[in-house]
Formats: C-alpha cells, structure tokens, sequence
C-alpha cells in the first residue's frame, strides 16, 4: 500500500464558530459536522467509518478550559452513529499522526473520516496574524480516504504515511532537508505544502526547484493551517476535471512536528469549497 483515495474533500468557513459562548459553539459545531458527516455516510449505508476530528486553534487555552473536546465527540458521534475522537496534540500536523495511528491499529476499517477544525471563537489577535507564520485564515475541512484493498503492513503504513520532528530552533531548514526526502522518494507525486509568508516561503521553493508542486496560496488565504494541503489539491490548477492525480501532502506545527502522506484522487472523487472571504 503505498497511497490512500480522497473520496472527497469538503471545505467550508468556520466564522460562524466566532464570537460564540461555549454551550453556543459546540451546538452550533456538532450540527455542522454531524451533517457534514452525513453527507458522506448517507451515500455508502452498511459501512464501517471511523472518524477523527483535530485542530490547530482550538489548543490548550480553548479545549482546557473554554470548552470539553470530548462533550463535542460525544455529540457528533450520538448524532452520526460513528465513533468520534478529537486531538490536537501535534498542531497543523495532528491529522496525519491520526491518520498513522488508523492505519497501525485499525487497518480493518477502510474508511476515514478526517475533520480538520479550525476557528477563532475567542477572537483572539494571534490567531488573526502573529509574527510567527503572518496572517491566518480558519476553515472546517472533512476529508473522506479510503484503505486499498491489500493487507496492511508497517512497512507499507511508511510508504503511505511518515511522521516526525524537525529541531523547533532550525525548523524550515531541516523541514526543507523532509520534503526533498520524501520528493526523491516519489518523484512521480505532486507535492502540496503549508501556506507561507513570502520570507519562509523562499527557501522552500529552491528545495522543490526539480520536483512537481502545487501553487502556495498564501496571498490569497494566508495561514490555513491543517487544511492548507487539502485547500492547495481541491484548488489544484492543472488537474482536470474527472483527472486521476497523485500527491504526497504534508504540514508542519510550530512545534516541529510534520507529517506526508500519499493520496489519490480518481474521476469520481468530490471536491467542494464553500465560497468565502479571503484576505
């Protein structure tokens, strides 16, 4: 196994969440996930599903004491009938340690829900624009992949999903050293990266000169973190509609973690983009 198939990706704003007293967001966040959720399971009944829900804004200061991550699983999975976890643990690269952690542990569960949930309802200035990675913007993005159908072994679970950590103090260096690794490893793959701020951005480019790379499309959304990769592939000029595409996606955090996963879309995968404001 060496890629998992995007079924579908969805990707829809999250200002809504903004300004919202807790009780009031997570009412108003299970709805939408639970008919997000919906919206995939509906079209395949008698399927098993497991789904993971993560986050880079909705951290410590949010989920230790503003609001309880697991009243909010607990919602959605009452409302959907599929179980539902929520981490944040790595930051923007939280979904593809989970999506490591599916595939070690339940390679018998072909599906995967993956919501990736970032919003500002504190309103906080940093998560607007900081020093750290400039301006930011907040999506929610589900993700649908499924497993091929050949057994899962770890040293395939490596071919289709790596994680690890860079050095916080040199991050874009040994990041840039990870993404020519993993360029060399599948050259035939189109890469699809976090959004930079032009002065981070400049040395990541002369690392992928050789290589096949998606747009970064900073200028026009700034930061989105998690749901970078997956907002670069859903906006993918160059694929055509009904077009087989292969990827290799990844995020770093702050922290330096990072992960890269292989993914496909095919002719009849889904891709829809909630028509929002962008900076």
């Amino acid at each position: 196994m060496n890629s998992l198939r995007i079924n579908s990706i969805n990707i829809v704003q999250s200002g809504f969440l903004n300004g919202l007293p807790p009780a009031d967001f997570v009412a108003a966040l299970s709805s939408k996930l639970i008919a997000l959720t919906e919206a995939v399971t509906s079209t395949r009944p008698q399927t098993a599903f497991s789904h993971y829900i993560c986050s880079s804004t909705l951290d410590i200061v949010c989920s230790g004491a503003w609001f309880e991550p697991a009243e909010l699983s607990q919602v959605v999975a009452t409302g959907t009938g599929i179980s539902c976890t929520y981490s944040n643990a790595m930051q923007c690269a939280t979904w593809g340690f989970l999506v490591r952690q599916h595939l070690l542990h339940k390679p018998d569960v072909k599906h995967i829900l993956l919501t990736i949930v970032d919003a500002n309802p504190l309103q906080m200035r940093f998560w607007e624009d900081n020093v750290s990675w400039g301006k930011t913007s907040h999506r929610i993005t589900q993700v649908h992949l499924e497993l091929p159908d050949q057994p899962v072994t770890l040293l395939t679970d490596v071919e289709a999903i790596r994680i690890g950590k860079c050095n916080p103090t040199v991050m874009l260096y040994e990041y840039a050293g990870e993404i020519q690794k993993a360029a060399l490893r599948h050259p035939e793959r189109t890469i699809a990266l976090c959004f930079f701020e032009g002065k981070m951005r400049k040395g990541l480019k002369r690392t992928l000169a050789e290589f096949s790379y998606l747009p970064d499309l900073y200028d026009e959304y700034g930061h989105v973190c998690g749901s970078d990769p997956w907002l670069s592939i859903a906006r993918d000029p160059q694929r055509q509609q009904g077009e087989s595409k292969h990827y290799q996606l990844s995020s770093i955090a702050s922290e330096g973690y990072f992960c890269f996963l292989n993914a496909s879309l095919n002719a009849q995968s889904h891709i829809h983009i909630e028509e929002c404001q962008v900076l």
